[in-house]
């Protein structure tokens, strides 16, 4: 499920428990209807044309109290078994407190620095242009942006293109669940109600492992002929050849992708997941509606993912065959 307070920061605030949920169970994100500005203040609302019909979130400086609120473009709610778009909601938030010290903005939360952001173009206004985190580089993703125009603001992000992926955490949960299933044992990361993968970690800086051949062979001991691409990885395990890969990942702002194959010579195995902001057009498209709807409830998001039992007894049968 997505978090709809902590958002933006793709490496280590997008995936909260809350987007964990929606990976690993299946379900579809929600909030609850009475959300509203915790201030008790009317806070401010943006006609900044930043603001289109594929933007579902926004935010917007209030210059008066150096406070940064959090807007919704509309909302998407289920409403007698269906999904029905809203397009005007009042709901806010505060989201950061911040300060501006000339080309730097900093954002604070309670009185903790979070986020530290340098002025790279300027439109002549005291927020207005584009603002780059400051940050290590990552491998596997570009760097965040804060677009700002009449005191309002989104953040971009991505995935780099052909990057490395095999150096993250998802990967090697993989290869720990193709062990676990081979020696017999439980998988390390079941949970009161069984195994499902756990495997979206990929999508946070915090989770690349950047791990050397010699560590990888450690790691998946007794694995042997290790060989490892920017998207793939093949090895050989008591006998048995797989390959683990990853085709065109996708995340930004808007929409969050991934699908991983897990392969020998004789079967493989699909795993895909995605889940997309619940925009206008996408909360009116059917094909993204949850397979239970829960009435009277509020989405952030939606998205589809494979049918985890089906999923399960393919990846058993591959493993053991």
């Amino acid at each position: 499920m997505k978090s709809i307070y902590n958002k933006t920061s793709l490496f280590a605030q997008t995936l909260g428990a809350l987007l964990c949920v929606f990976l690993c169970s299946c379900t579809s994100p929600t909030i609850d209807d009475d959300l509203d500005d915790i201030s008790g203040q009317k806070a401010p609302v943006s006609k900044s044309s930043l603001i289109t019909e594929d933007i579902l979130e926004y935010y917007v400086f209030d210059t008066l109290t150096s406070t940064l609120y959090y807007h919704f473009n509309g909302m998407c709610y289920a409403k007698n078994g269906e999904m029905v778009w809203k397009p005007k909601l009042d709901h806010s938030s505060k989201y950061y407190s911040y300060r501006l010290s000339g080309d730097t903005l900093f954002f604070f939360n309670s009185s903790s620095l979070v986020k530290t952001y340098v002025r790279e173009t300027d439109d002549g206004t005291a927020f207005g242009g584009r603002w780059i985190l400051q940050e290590n580089e990552s491998e596997i993703f570009t760097p965040e942006y804060l677009i700002v125009s009449d005191l309002t603001a989104i953040w971009v992000y991505s995935i780099k293109e052909n990057a490395p992926v095999t150096s993250t955490d998802a990967f090697t949960l993989i290869m720990q669940d193709i062990a676990a299933e081979q020696d017999g044992t439980q998988h390390p990361h079941q949970g009161d109600y069984g195994w499902v993968p756990d495997w979206h970690m990929m999508f946070s800086k915090n989770h690349e492992n950047h791990l050397t051949d010699e560590e990888l062979y450690k790691f998946c001991d007794p694995c042997k002929d290790i060989v490892r691409t920017n998207n793939s990885i093949k090895f050989t395990r008591k006998g048995k050849q797989f390959e683990i890969s990853l085709k065109d990942p996708v995340y930004n702002e808007k929409r969050m992708s991934y699908s991983f194959k897990i392969s020998t010579d004789e079967k493989s195995c699909v795993l895909f997941a995605e889940q997309i902001d619940a925009t206008k057009d996408v909360c009116q498209t059917k094909e993204y509606w949850p397979d239970e709807i829960i009435e009277d409830h509020t989405y952030t998001a939606l998205g589809k993912t494979v049918d985890y039992d089906e999923f399960l007894k393919c990846f058993k049968e591959l493993i053991n065959k």
